[in-house]
């Protein structure tokens, strides 16, 4: 899949303008590439504080427009996700991640989702973001997911 945009429009006019559900997004403010999702999922036993006890993922497919109206009536969750990142080269180590990460984790807030970090694989990445009150899986897979509220409450 190629990378949309130029990565001139800041992560909210790259995000909120995405045409599909998930693209590739080049983001040159923060010298990095990201593949970004906007979907639901089903995340089990979120409370109203927006911490979970248990967490559970399953999958629904359906046509683009019922989705939405599904996803409200199964009970999932609005979230903001980040598939895989690849900061530049020259770039690493500086800051580049972890300024990208605040900001998304801060649209997700303002956009009534949870921001949700997949597959991560670096043991570096994963302490910093249980720094972040981000939570595992119960599954055992290196899937985390975060619900901003929980975190702006000092949760």
């Amino acid at each position: 899949m190629a990378e949309e945009g130029d990565g001139k429009k800041t992560m909210r006019e790259s995000i909120e303008g995405m045409t599909e559900r998930n693209a590739h997004l080049r983001f040159e403010e923060y010298k990095l590439s990201a593949y970004v999702r906007k979907t639901s999922r089903w995340i089990a036993n979120l409370d109203v504080t927006g911490r979970a006890e248990t967490l559970e993922m399953g999958s629904v497919k359906v046509d683009q427009d019922g989705f939405e109206k599904l996803a409200k009536e199964v009970g999932m969750t609005a979230t903001l996700e980040i598939g895989s990142v690849e900061v530049d080269e020259g770039s690493r180590g500086k800051g580049n991640f972890s300024r990208f990460l605040d900001d998304f984790e801060k649209l997700a807030k303002e956009t009534k989702r949870i921001a949700y970090v997949e597959c991560v694989l670096n043991p570096i990445l994963e302490k910093e973001l249980m720094k972040r009150n981000y939570t595992k899986t119960i599954d055992g897979e290196n899937t985390y997911f975060m619900v901003t509220p929980s975190r702006e409450e000092g949760g």
